[in-house]
C-alpha cells in the first residue's frame, strides 16, 4: 500500500466518522425539538387552566400550636385571586375559637391572595379533638362559595 492510498483510506474513515456523528446529532436535534413542542403544549395547557380558573379564590383554615400552651387558627386565601365578604359560620357549641376575636375580625370585606388572619383558639383538657368551621366567601365572579374545614388538635 502506498502512502497516497493510506491517506485516502484515512480520509475515508474520517468522512465516515463525520457522517456518523452528523446523523447522531440530527437525531438528537429532532428528539429535542419534539420535547420542546411537548413542553410548549404543557405550558399552553397550564396557562389556559390558570386563565379559566384564575378568578377563583380558595379560602381555607388550619389550627396550629403557637407556643407551649397557646393555639391559633389561621384563615388564609391560597387561591390565585381575592376573596370578598369572607365570613365564618361556627356551631353554637363552638369550643375552639374565641368568639370575641372572631366577631372583631370577621366578616372581612376582602381577603387578598396569600393573605391570612390568625384567630385565638382556646384548647383545654376537656376540648373535643376536632371541630367543623364553615368559611363562606364570594369570588371575583361574584359567585358565593363555601368550604367546611375540620380543625383538629
Amino acid at each position: 500500500m502506498e502512502f497516497s492510498e493510506a491517506i485516502a483510506l484515512l480520509a475515508l474513515f474520517v468522512a465516515a466518522g463525520s457522517l456518523s456523528i452528523s446523523f447522531k446529532n440530527s437525531r438528537d436535534q429532532k428528539n429535542l425539538s419534539l420535547r420542546e413542542v411537548e413542553w410548549l403544549r404543557i405550558q399552553i395547557a397550564n396557562a389556559q387552566t390558570e386563565q379559566s380558573g384564575g378568578k377563583k379564590a380558595d379560602v381555607s383554615a388550619r389550627m396550629y400550636k403557637h407556643s407551649k400552651n397557646t393555639w391559633r387558627v389561621k384563615i388564609f386565601n391560597k387561591g390565585p385571586n381575592d376573596a370578598f365578604n369572607v365570613r365564618l359560620v361556627i356551631n353554637d357549641d363552638n369550643q375552639f375559637l374565641v368568639n370575641s376575636d372572631v366577631m372583631r375580625k370577621f366578616p372581612m370585606d376582602r381577603m387578598e391572595k396569600g393573605q391570612s388572619v390568625e384567630l385565638l383558639a382556646s384548647v383545654h383538657m376537656q376540648s373535643p379533638a376536632k371541630e367543623d368551621v364553615t368559611i363562606c366567601w364570594r369570588d371575583a365572579e361574584n359567585v358565593e362559595k363555601s368550604k367546611t374545614v375540620t380543625l383538629t388538635v
